[in-house]
């Protein structure tokens, strides 16, 4: 009573108006052999109709008849709503005005407060959905409150609100010991020891992962150099290096301070992170020596578009994640060449706020293709441009696939670093032979160089573009 004395004229307004209005008269008796309960709820699922829960309070379920045959509360009732149970409509008008505790009740004897009657209502806890009526309403409630009003022919009922938020944060502490991301939360020790923070690392001196076996590539790190602050480029540092290793990445400022191009940087990060796997699998496959059939090779690709991009984005509103996806629209991501490209994007949910999202919602792209696949005749030349795409694609593989071969399978043994390996296309076809250039000497030959001395750093042939 003294919390909803407390609200603004406005918000006790508007419960007057619509909750109240909406309440309805019902009867409650103990569930039996209740089917519709979730598999899991606070509570654990226990279909009895008394529920002991370890050190929680005993519970038990109700069943909700209303008085009125088919009467509802004029909204939909989802599993884990919040409702309350009086016992009569009066008790809400009186507490709404912060008279309940001490207003006289002609209906019972005495006060309305607990010092005579006991609890004025209890909440119950929503375990199935009702649509128009409560008729079929499956609540649970404390047993101890029920105890107090199971004598009650009718209470009134009304809607409060969901418990789906308390539940999802009760739920999330409960499983917090099997959280993987748990260990780094806690060990402040569990991090890199050389860990980046801000101003730890200046401008000139930044260049993510280049020293490492898995860094990004150049035309990458060129242009975020270019463009980033010190600390964005700590962030994208921190965030990118050894990406899927565990961990994560706090990223905190004020606004303005380009948290989102910072952002769009990282999914950058981790888009052509991701793509390097891809690639690194395909040059697997390219270059094996040993002879496969088509349908083996196709299986393989297969196999290795697996581990093609697939990073979903989280924000907790429409609009932020809709900001998210405009701001990679505009400014789009940058290869590894350093030339830009526009990742694919599928906007999942509803509740689209900027009208350019529209085009990469998921919903818009599946009524698309539903749309396309009416006309027949637009579908049917749009397979056949698409094989004869398919087919030229293949033939383009094949071809790449001879020349990478020859050039890896060209020399037994290791050359020096200042030897390249080319193929010249005038004369490839017809010889099959691959150049050799000395960059050096600036000279170009047919022949093997000379085997790599000791003291010479061995030639990357993998590493060539």
């Amino acid at each position: 009573s003294d919390v909803v004395a407390t609200q603004s004229s406005p918000t006790t307004a508007w419960i007057q108006r619509t909750q109240l209005a909406f309440g309805v008269s019902a009867k409650l008796e103990l569930a039996r052999n209740v089917k519709e309960l979730p598999s899991s709820d606070m509570f654990g699922s226990n279909s009895s109709s008394t529920h002991s829960t370890g050190s929680l309070e005993p519970t038990v379920t109700l069943q909700v008849r209303p008085i009125m045959r088919g009467a509802g509360i004029g909204s939909l009732v989802c599993t884990h709503d919040l409702l309350l149970f009086v016992r009569q409509p009066t008790t809400i008008e009186l507490a709404l005005r912060g008279k309940a505790f001490n207003a006289v009740d002609t209906t019972y004897e005495g006060s309305v407060g607990v010092g005579k009657l006991g609890r004025m209502g209890f909440l119950g806890h929503a375990l199935n959905s009702r649509n128009r009526s409560i008729d079929g309403l499956i609540v649970r409630v404390s047993k101890k409150c029920w105890d107090q009003f199971s004598s009650l022919d009718e209470v009134f009922m009304i809607k409060i609100g969901s418990n789906i938020t308390a539940l999802r944060e009760f739920n999330a502490l409960s499983r917090a010991d099997k959280i993987p991301l748990m260990k780094y939360l806690l060990d402040g020790k569990a991090g890199n020891k050389d860990e980046i923070t801000h101003g730890s690392h200046t401008s000139s001196q930044f260049d993510p992962l280049a020293a490492s076996s898995n860094a990004l590539p150049v035309g990458f790190r060129i242009f975020i150099k270019s463009k980033m602050n010190t600390s964005q480029l700590a962030a994208i540092t921190a965030a990118a290096r050894e990406y899927g290793d565990g961990g994560f990445t706090l990223i905190k400022g004020p606004p303005g301070t380009g948290k989102s191009t910072t952002l769009v940087s990282v999914l950058n990060a981790l888009h052509l992170r991701q793509y390097q796997a891809y690639y690194a699998a395909i040059e697997r496959i390219v270059t094996e020596s040993n002879p496969t059939t088509h349908f083996e090779e196709l299986a393989a690709l297969n196999r290795a578009a697996e581990v093609k991009p697939r990073i979903l984005v989280c924000a907790p509103s429409n609009a932020a994640i809709d900001n998210v996806i405009v701001k990679i629209m505009s400014d789009r991501f940058v290869d590894g060449n350093g030339a830009k490209y526009s990742p694919s994007i599928v906007r999942v949910g509803a509740g689209i706020v900027n009208p350019k999202v529209k085009g990469v919602g998921l919903k818009e792209m599946v009524d698309s293709i539903i749309t396309l696949g009416s006309d027949v005749s637009k579908l049917e030349a749009i397979i056949t441009t698409g094989r004869q795409e398919l087919r030229r694609i293949q033939k383009e593989i094949q071809k790449l696939k001879i020349r990478i071969q020859a050039i890896v399978n060209a020399c037994p043994y290791e050359i020096p670093d200042c030897w390249e390996i080319r193929i010249d296309e005038e004369s490839f076809e017809a010889t099959g032979s691959v150049l050799f250039v000395n960059h050096k000497s600036k000279k170009t030959t047919y022949d093997l160089p000379m085997v790599k001395r000791p003291t010479e750093r061995p030639c990357q042939i993998k590493k060539m573009p």
